[in-house]
């Protein structure tokens, strides 16, 4: 029991990670001025 919600947990990180990064690649492929200053 405990070790399904461990592995709930990590996957939701995951998935907000994931979501975090296709979101900051959306916004910089729209606007590439944001990718440069970011870097």
């Amino acid at each position: 029991m405990k070790l399904m919600t461990i592995n709930n947990f990590y996957f939701g990180i995951l998935i907000g990670i994931l979501a975090c990064f296709t979101k900051i690649f959306k916004v910089s492929s729209r606007q590439p001025y944001l990718s440069q200053g970011a870097l």
